[in-house]
């Protein structure tokens, strides 16, 4: 098992010194999410416990630049979205901010990608709430034409680009792992490509959903191929225990925030240090 660190909550000015320290401890991965356009009131039912993990005057910077700065700073740890609102973007700059860094951090981006749950954000930057989920496939096929091909072109309902240049293209080929997040219809999009992130609140729901992703991905004809299986773990940081029953129900990686960030980021360093030793995270068996 796995285990990455969720760092959207981190102060912006630790950002740097915290995935350092949690290159040294041992953690797998950083996670950094997104949202652009963020309301005042929120409906917190949404969320574990009614309690919403960001607020209006949240400190939200751009996903890529933070991956692209942590890259510079880190050398094993690898750096991921968790997640990547793709429908609010244009996939050509988007495409552009991924490469960068994915070159700079030699090769350790994940992107984790999702259609969003927050009409608000749709309405504001004037995108189709209803079609997001149509957006995020063609979005991920032009990625591949752009990473892939030496005159990438797209035809779609919703891009539609002549042959351009696109250089560089990745440091990891053939692609950077996408790891699509969301349930329901979402799970056809994971099967069909490299990963899942995602909430799972019991490992008895892991269990299920890897079993649905399976025989999903048996369907697509992908089932032979790597997949990865990532449970973020929101409000609290999982017992050697817990960790050992996500790892049965076949979970590869938990994603943990061992710290209250409810209430404060104050002590997110002291946290993981603690955390770490707590489960003894450098002698935990390879996920």
């Amino acid at each position: 098992m796995k285990i990455g660190l969720n760092v959207f909550p981190v102060k912006v000015e630790e950002l740097g010194p915290f995935a350092q320290l949690a290159e040294r401890l041992g953690y797998s991965s950083l996670w950094y999410g997104e949202h652009v356009a963020v309301p005042w009131k929120f409906d917190d039912s949404r969320y574990a416990g009614n309690k919403t993990p960001f607020a209006a005057d949240t400190k939200l910077l751009d996903p890529w630049a933070v991956l692209t700065y942590l890259g510079t700073l880190t050398k094993t740890i690898r750096l991921g979205t968790g997640i990547c609102i793709l429908p609010l973007r244009d996939p050509i700059l988007t495409a552009r901010s991924i490469v960068a860094a994915d070159v700079f951090s030699n090769g350790r981006i994940d992107i984790g990608a999702g259609t969003g749950w927050l009409e608000f954000e749709f309405k504001v930057m004037k995108r189709d709430f209803k079609a997001r989920g149509a957006i995020l496939d063609e979005f991920l096929e032009v990625l591949d034409r752009l990473w892939k091909e030496r005159e990438p072109e797209f035809h779609g309902k919703h891009f539609d680009f002549p042959p351009i240049g696109f250089e560089p293209k990745p440091a990891q080929r053939p692609r950077i792992p996408v790891h699509v997040g969301g349930k329901g219809v979402s799970l056809k999009r994971a099967a069909r490509y490299d990963g899942w992130y995602g909430g799972l609140a019991t490992a008895e729901e892991a269990a299920s959903l890897k079993a649905e992703i399976m025989q999903l991905r048996r369907a697509a004809g992908t089932i032979d191929q790597p997949f990865f299986y990532t449970a973020l773990y929101v409000w609290s940081a999982p017992g050697r225990d817990i960790i050992e029953a996500y790892a049965k129900a076949g979970v590869d990686q938990m994603v943990v925030t061992p710290w209250d960030w409810s209430k404060s980021s104050d002590d997110a360093m002291e946290a993981i240090e603690r955390y770490a030793e707590s489960i003894d995270l450098k002698n935990l068996a390879p996920g």
